[in-house]
């Protein structure tokens, strides 16, 4: 029998897999909208879910039409973009996922990857 290839590099679909983004997702959108009185319910979130960033934007932003005219979808992408950053990975606060254990990191540890 041929021994196993040697594993030398992983990629993780990162998002909800390993890192808890949504959190962070939803923590920076909610700063967002509080500042004029407004939070993202989890039914709006649900109706964001599996769209692509500037239509999920829209659809966003189309739940409250009282916001002021010169807060447009890109003007939120930047702000939530740059909330985001501020909240990366590095953040002490960012949680992992309760698959991150099994399917991640320490599943790796027997192939040498660190």
């Amino acid at each position: 029998m041929a021994a196993s290839p040697k594993v030398e590099y992983v990629i993780f679909d990162m998002d909800g897999l390993l890192i808890d983004s949504e959190r962070v997702y939803t923590e920076v959108t909610n700063n967002i909208l509080a500042r004029y009185g407004k939070e993202m319910t989890w039914d709006i979130k649900a109706g964001l879910m599996g769209k692509p960033e500037r239509e999920a934007a829209a659809h966003l932003l189309s739940f409250f039409p009282d916001l002021p005219p010169d807060f447009t979808i890109d003007t939120y992408l930047s702000e939530r973009r740059a909330g985001q950053d501020a909240l990366s990975v590095i953040c002490p606060g960012l949680t992992t996922t309760p698959n991150s254990t099994e399917y991640g990191v320490y599943s790796l540890a027997p192939t040498g990857i660190q």
